[in-house]
């Protein structure tokens, strides 16, 4: 039962192939449990004028988020047999939408790893909703010996600076879901904010087996806010040290998730590096936003990371819907009083399923026509992006 996992066109990121699909690999993992011979299909460097080969198998699992809608289209087109599955953040959104528009026999809403084998062996055409795995331990650990281990252990730098070896780095998640609401967001369903959590030894058992089957030492926590039940953090980084990992690490999470006692624990554990999505310096936009934080909240959060001798990185957004030419200079301030280590400027792109998306005329807009295709990595020059390239703001002290 040959089955390609396939990950659709994706060249708007910086390094497509930095981030192996998790999603992909845990049901490679469930289904190769079973018997299936499983092949990871990787079109995330294909560009738009480059023709598609798909590998003959069969049965054609593809994960679509709205920014691969349209690419995603082009792969299943190019598809002339076997059995066809579409799932992923998008066609959890719109099921009806996406079995029409990729033309596959079913969608699976929600997470997959439950149903997909009954989806296969019984070949269940139309709409299955798989909703949320509950006891995420229970899960094999994703299949990453599917991917060719010179792309798996990524060598560019992207998750964070290296400390040992060659520096390769690699992804993983121990946690799933996201209980807040930001209005730009495009998880919507209540499955995409239930969260759920590995248990730390199951973690560290997983970063163990990477470590020795793959010679991999570096990784980034994909987890949408690592750090939101402390009490697991704590647990996690003391069994990182009991079992001397020697391992390099880097997570994303909120700036009112976190302690300086915490920060420091992580340390000791061998985070290096803290992303914060701060988005804004204007207090009137991150309260359009939704955040629930502030400016405030946001710099003494950076202050305790420095602190506690981690580097930085923040994630801002330009041209949310009423920002003005005052919000961008609050953000600007900001930026100046912070003296992060990185930075990341997204253009706000209107993505289906967010409450933007949903109630246009709360924000200010008239239409709520989508593009996601054109999303943050577009390099279309704006004022916030070409102040902060020029670095004009950077103290000379700070660590670069």
């Amino acid at each position: 039962m040959k089955t390609n996992l396939i990950v659709p066109p994706q060249t708007q990121l910086y390094d497509p192939q930095s981030y192996p699909h998790l999603g992909l690999l845990y049901l490679g993992a469930v289904l190769q449990k079973l018997g299936f011979d499983c092949r990871y299909v990787d079109l995330s460097t294909v560009e738009p004028e480059e023709k598609i080969e798909v590998p003959d198998a069969d049965y054609h699992l593809i994960s679509v988020v709205s920014a691969t809608y349209e690419s995603s289209k082009r792969v299943m087109g190019s598809i002339k047999s076997g059995f066809k599955v579409a799932g992923g953040f998008h066609p959890s959104l719109f099921p009806a939408e996406t079995l029409r528009d990729l033309k596959v026999d079913a969608v699976v809403v929600g997470e997959g790893e439950e149903v997909i084998v009954d989806v296969l062996k019984n070949k269940t055409r139309g709409i299955t909703f798989g909703g949320v795995v509950e006891n995420l331990d229970k899960l094999p650990f994703p299949a990453r010996e599917l991917i060719p281990i010179h792309i798996l252990r990524n060598l560019s730098n992207v998750h964070g600076d290296a400390y040992k070896g060659d520096g390769a780095a690699t992804t993983i998640v121990s946690s799933r879901g996201c209980c807040f609401r930001c209005s730009f967001c495009g998880k919507a369903l209540p499955q995409m904010r239930y969260v759920r959590y590995r248990s730390p030894r199951n973690v560290v058992d997983e970063l163990e087996e990477v470590t020795s089957k793959f010679d991999i030492w570096h990784f980034r926590f994909i987890d949408d806010i690592f750090t939101l039940n402390r009490r697991r953090i704590y647990d996690l980084c003391s069994l990182i040290r009991e079992r001397n990992l020697e391992i390099y690490w880097l997570c994303i999470t909120r700036p009112d998730s976190i302690t300086l006692d915490l920060l420091k624990t992580t340390y000791e554990a061998g985070c290096r590096e803290i992303h914060f999505g701060i988005e804004s310096g204007s207090n009137r936009v991150l309260n359009l936003m939704n955040k629930q934080t502030t400016a405030e909240t946001n710099l003494k959060a950076i202050e305790k990371a420095k602190q506690a001798k981690l580097k930085v990185k923040i994630f801002l957004m330009y041209g949310f819907p009423t920002e003005t030419e005052e919000d961008v200079e609050l953000t600007k301030k900001f930026v100046m009083e912070a003296q992060p280590d990185k930075w990341s400027l997204s253009r706000f792109t209107l993505f289906p399923g967010s409450d933007v998306w949903a109630n246009p005329e709360r924000y200010g807009l008239t239409s709520k026509e989508a593009n996601p295709s054109q999303w943050y990595y577009s390099e279309e020059n704006n004022p916030l992006k070409e102040w902060l390239r020029s670095e004009e703001w950077r103290k000379k002290s700070t660590t670069t």
